[in-house]
């Protein structure tokens, strides 16, 4: 059970802070803040139907960083169960699966502009959202904003 002021990763939110833990009709919810939204969840603890969980540690920052190159890529080539495969990590939360989704969308997206081609909106929506969620939790460990975060993602993602 999460206590007041710990902060989670909640689902596709990301980064977030239980604000309260309520009672209501014989339930406990949490009533939980999205860091960057202006948005308030109240979920029932010990939900089973949301993924939350501790915000990785500093020591799991900084390993998941230097083992970035190390991260193989998880390409799909049907473009349906790519996108439900993703979406079912994003919401997962798991920081190597979504760093493997990110390398191989960079990668692709890489090619397909090379090639003069699109870029297809589902791809871009997953790799965004993808980015938006690891460096979130990311830069709130490491006190970092994003934008320095990401730099050093890309210097480490695909290097060898």
């Amino acid at each position: 059970m999460f206590q007041v002021d710990d902060i989670i990763v909640y689902e596709t939110f990301g980064v977030s802070r239980i604000c309260e833990i309520i009672e209501k009709e014989g339930k406990q919810y949490y009533v939980i803040k999205p860091l960057n939204r202006r948005i308030v969840v109240r979920t029932p603890v010990g939900n089973n139907k949301v993924v939350m969980r501790r915000i990785m540690t500093e020591h799991e920052a900084r390993n998941l960083i230097n083992r970035l190159s190390e991260i193989e890529p998880l390409w799909i080539d049907d473009n349906k169960k790519r996108t439900q495969i993703y979406y079912d990590i994003l919401r997962r939360g798991n920081c190597i699966d979504i760093c493997r989704i990110i390398k191989a969308l960079r990668t692709k997206n890489a090619e397909r502009i090379k090639q003069k081609r699109n870029i297809p909106i589902t791809d871009k929506n997953i790799l965004d959202r993808a980015e938006r969620l690891l460096l979130e939790e990311v830069s709130c460990v490491l006190k970092m904003t994003m934008e320095e975060v990401r730099e050093q993602f890309v210097k480490y993602l695909h290097k060898h």
